[in-house]
């Protein structure tokens, strides 16, 4: 069996732990101004500070999930800021965007004309007949999801010779950088440079820190102004990122 030399990976906005990310979603949703002090501190309370398993006849903490889901779902999840869309259909695959203001998916049209080309498919090497039909976020694949957590893996990861790269858009609300952080925080690693601003163009492009298991290192950061999938919010600053990255540069 061959073997591949990996000398590093990255991830960006990663879904590590399920658990991490229902607890800390709420915890950013407090942090960013969504939440008030009240229903968040009333919520912990009811929850006992657990939202990832809560019990089915706390009736206290079902109202505050309930009230904390309705805040969310009023909000454009993967970029807070930008404005929540509104379909003249519910279909996932034919939906059109209606928002007056601009609308993120209104840019995703033109990937379903372009991928579904039967010339552009050919110049992908596309099998004919494999892909009736291409979408964006394929959610018709049919499996178990068996594995909850993956921090194990970076655990193991951590023992070797390995550089991390984990990136977080610090707008986005799906997967939020408050979970990335704690996740890390739970590998014990040290902290080699703490939180600190990188630049681009003279202007603040995000929040770095170094972590360091010699001879494990990890690089997490912040994407100042970015969603999920942070290039596609920032695409300079990203590339800024990778490139000062792979060249083993600091950000």
């Amino acid at each position: 069996m061959q073997k591949i030399n990996l000398m590093g990976y990255i991830l960006g906005n990663p879904v590590t732990d399920g658990d991490i990310s229902t607890n800390e979603r709420i915890k950013y949703m407090h942090r960013v101004s969504l939440l008030s002090d009240e229903i968040y501190e009333s919520a912990k309370a009811n929850c006992n500070n657990d939202f990832a398993n809560i019990d089915a006849n706390n009736t206290k903490c079902l109202e505050s999930f309930e009230a904390i889901t309705e805040i969310r779902a009023s909000v454009n999840t993967p970029h807070i800021l930008e404005s929540k869309c509104i379909y003249v259909s519910p279909k996932p695959v034919n939906k059109v965007p209606i928002a007056a203001e601009r609308c993120r998916s209104q840019h995703y049209m033109l990937s379903y004309t372009w991928a579904n080309d039967v010339e552009v498919q050919e110049a992908l090497h596309v099998r004919e007949g494999t892909v009736d039909l291409w979408v964006r976020c394929n959610r018709s694949l049919s499996y178990t999801l068996s594995v909850r957590s993956s921090i194990s893996y970076h655990r193991n990861f951590a023992k070797t010779l390995l550089r991390a790269l984990i990136y977080s858009g610090d707008q986005d609300a799906a997967i939020s950088y408050v979970d990335s952080l704690e996740w890390i925080n739970q590998l014990e690693l040290s902290t080699d440079t703490h939180w600190n601003p990188w630049f681009v163009n003279g202007q603040v492009a995000g929040y770095v820190t170094e972590y360091l298991r010699f001879p494990y290192r990890l690089t997490f950061t912040t994407i100042k102004g970015g969603g999920h999938t942070a290039p596609e919010y920032k695409p300079r600053e990203c590339l800024a990122m990778i490139d000062r990255w792979l060249n083993l540069s600091p950000l």
